[in-house]
C-alpha cells in the first residue's frame, strides 16, 4: 500500500472515530432526555404554619372571641380603655425598657433593619461611587444611623472604591469588588426595628407622644393582640404569643373575671340583702 493510501486509511479511521462518538453523545442526550420524561414530577411543597405558630378555627375562634368580650366588659366595668399599639417599635425602645442584657432583648426578639428609602438597592458599576457618596452624605445628615461601625465601613468603602478605579483594565477587580459588596451590605442602613415582644413598653411610648398625662389621672389602658418571641433559647422558631395568652387567661384573667364576677354578685346580694332589711323595717 502506497503512503498516499496509508494516509487516506487514517483519515478515514479518524473520521469513522469521530462519527461514532457523535452517535455515542447524541444517544446519550436522547437517553437522558427519556429518562427525565419518564421520571415522576417532583411533588409540590406543602405551605404549614410556621412552627410555634397555629391557625385559630371554628369553634376556637368563638371562643376566643368570647373570652376577649368579655375582658373587654370587665375591663370596661373598671373604666379601663383599649389600646392597640403598632406590631413592631425601634429595637431601642424595648433595649431600654427590658434591658440591652436580658434574654428578651439578646435571644428572643425578632429584630431586622430596613434601608434607608434615599439608598438605592442595586447600583450598576458605574454607579457605585454615587452610591457611596449618597450613603456618606445620608450618615452625614443622621438619616443613616450614626454609628461608629457604620463610620468604619463607609470610611473603608470609600477607600475600597478608590483603589478599584486605580486599577488598569487588565487588572483583576473581583477581590475588591466582592469586599466592597460586603461592606456596604454590612452597614446599617436604617433604624433597627422589631416585631413587639411585650407590649408595656409600646404603651409607655404611645402615653408619652400623645401627652395622655394631661389627661384625668389616672389613664386606664388595656391591650389584646400578639407578642412575638422566640419563647426557647435553643428554639428559633417564631412563637406568637397566643400560648403565653391562654397562660395569661388562666392564671390572670379568669381570676380576674371571675373575682370581678363575684365581686359584682357580692354587690348586687347585699343591694338586695339591705333591701330586704329596709323593707322589713319600714312601718
Amino acid at each position: 500500500m502506497s503512503e498516499q493510501d496509508q494516509d487516506k486509511a487514517a483519515k478515514r479511521a479518524q473520521w469513522e472515530e469521530i462519527n461514532r462518538a457523535k452517535a455515542l453523545a447524541r444517544q446519550q442526550e436522547k437517553d437522558a432526555a427519556d429518562q427525565a420524561k419518564a421520571a415522576p414530577a417532583a411533588p409540590r411543597k406543602q405551605f404549614q404554619a410556621i412552627k410555634g405558630t397555629r391557625d385559630l378555627l371554628p369553634p376556637d375562634t368563638a371562643l376566643w372571641n368570647h373570652v376577649e368580650q368579655t375582658a373587654r366588659e370587665v375591663f370596661a366595668t373598671f373604666n379601663f380603655g383599649e389600646i392597640r399599639p403598632p406590631i413592631f417599635e425601634p429595637t431601642e425602645l424595648f433595649a431600654r425598657a427590658v434591658g440591652d442584657d436580658t434574654d428578651i432583648v439578646g435571644k428572643e426578639m425578632y429584630t431586622f433593619t430596613p434601608a434607608s428609602d434615599r439608598v438605592e438597592p442595586n447600583p450598576n458599576m458605574v454607579a457605585w461611587g454615587a452610591h457611596l457618596d449618597n450613603i456618606k452624605r445620608l450618615f452625614d445628615a443622621g438619616e443613616i444611623p450614626k454609628t461608629p461601625f457604620n463610620k468604619l465601613a463607609i470610611e473603608d468603602a470609600q477607600k475600597t472604591w478608590r483603589e478599584i478605579e486605580t486599577l488598569a483594565p487588565s487588572e483583576n477587580k473581583i477581590p475588591k469588588l466582592d469586599r466592597l459588596v460586603v461592606l456596604i451590605e454590612s452597614m446599617k442602613l436604617g433604624d433597627s426595628i422589631s416585631l413587639r415582644p411585650e407590649a408595656t413598653a409600646s404603651v409607655c411610648r404611645a402615653y408619652i407622644e400623645h401627652s395622655m398625662q394631661q389627661l384625668p389621672q389616672p389613664v386606664k389602658l388595656y391591650y389584646i393582640g400578639p407578642m412575638l418571641r422566640a419563647d426557647h433559647w435553643e428554639c428559633t422558631a417564631a412563637q406568637e404569643l397566643r400560648v403565653h395568652a391562654e397562660r395569661l387567661a388562666r392564671h390572670l384573667a379568669t381570676p380576674v373575671v371571675r373575682s370581678s364576677l363575684a365581686m359584682r354578685r357580692a354587690a348586687e346580694s347585699n343591694e338586695r340583702n339591705r333591701s330586704a332589711e329596709r323593707h322589713s323595717l319600714a312601718p
